[in-house]
């Protein structure tokens, strides 16, 4: 994938991307353990999870934690939640929701990205990561796209992030695609439709 400005130092730059694991009744700890297996021999210099960590409870969220927990990347594993883990995980009046899959996520090495940033750095070169959150449940329908709020939310992912360096974004939803070049991402890594098998039916209002 060709990146306009990025700097020499992460010319040849390998992602290893891991999306929509569903852990829960069909998906444990050995099939877990085989995705790690095979990302780790990847040797990838960074680790993209782009979501659905959880399918639709945290019973095996403990599961989940010890063998992601095992995944290795020289510039770090970094992840962001998708719309099962709200299922899973989810949100109240008085509770944002997916905080114990944030923070089990967290407590396994995986840097979490909710509507924020991180800078990679090799010497004195970086790139910016973003990390977008599910932004589908905040009207009843959980495959609502809603695109003034998806911009809201790429604001506030780059916030603070300095001007010039490369942008990479992870986003659940690939209809994050539609509004994310206009904040200058030269590539964003989305998941959900499982590889293209599912089908996305979603509304979409400017």
């Amino acid at each position: 994938v060709a990146i306009p400005g990025l700097p020499a130092s992460f010319d040849g730059l390998v992602i290893t991307q891991i999306s929509d694991l569903h852990t829960g009744a069909y998906i444990r700890q050995p099939e877990l353990d085989r995705v790690v297996e095979a990302a780790n021999r990847l040797r990838g210099d960074l680790i993209a999870v782009t979501g659905d960590f959880m399918d639709s409870s945290t019973t095996q969220l403990d599961v989940a934690r010890q063998s992601l927990a095992r995944l290795r990347a020289p510039l770090g594993v970094f992840g962001i939640l998708g719309n099962h883990d709200y299922y899973a995980d989810p949100a109240t009046p008085h509770y944002p929701g997916g905080m114990a899959i944030m923070g089990a996520m967290q407590e396994a090495g995986i840097g979490m990205l909710r509507n924020s940033h991180r800078e990679i750095r090799v010497g004195s070169d970086r790139l910016v990561l973003g990390g977008v959150d599910w932004t589908g449940m905040r009207r009843g329908n959980p495959n609502f796209y809603d695109s003034p709020q998806t911009r809201r939310a790429l604001t506030a992912t780059f916030l603070g992030s300095e001007v010039g360096w490369p942008r990479i974004l992870m986003a659940h939803h690939p209809h994050v695609f539609i509004d994310s070049h206009a904040f200058d991402v030269a590539l964003t890594l989305a998941g959900h439709t499982h590889g293209g098998g599912q089908v996305v039916v979603a509304e979409v209002h400017g």
